[in-house]
């Protein structure tokens, strides 16, 4: 199962206890052709039970099975639309880019469904209900 990842990702991912459920969701997800469309998830409970240790092996499992995963945390960027856009542009490109707002939203949108047309993409937001203001405008346009 783990042959793309390596020792100590699979060590991580041997630590989560009582989350089954939620994993084997989400590797079936990751297998059903027929999921398309807009799909949300949503991980919540108190701070401490695991929610961003779950991501990770969300991200382990996307990697194995051939999947992009696309993650921010809500401390990788100032909470702008401008800077939610060019932390994920420098994420599917590997570089920023420097543009005006409209620009950068569009190239952002075209490069994440161009990753669409070869392979599932998973957009994981953590901590996102710090993004204040951010969460009407990510889901009208990036979601």
């Amino acid at each position: 199962m783990f042959n793309r990842i390596n020792a100590f990702e699979v060590r991580e991912y041997q630590y989560i206890v009582g989350r089954l459920r939620e994993i084997s969701l989400f590797s079936h997800y990751l297998d059903d052709g027929t999921a398309h469309g807009k799909n949300i998830w949503n991980l919540y409970g108190t701070g401490g039970v695991g929610k961003s240790t779950l991501l990770q092996v969300f991200r382990l499992i996307a990697k194995q099975k051939g999947a992009c995963f696309l993650s921010l945390d809500s401390g990788d960027f100032n909470h702008t639309a401008h800077d939610l856009c060019t932390a994920l542009y420098k994420q599917v490109q590997g570089a920023a880019m420097e543009s005006d707002p409209q620009t950068l939203l569009e190239a952002t949108v075209t490069a994440i469904h161009e990753l669409c047309e070869h392979r599932k993409v998973i957009l994981a937001f953590d901590t996102f209900e710090e993004w204040t203001g951010l969460e009407t405008w990510s889901c009208g346009n990036i979601c």
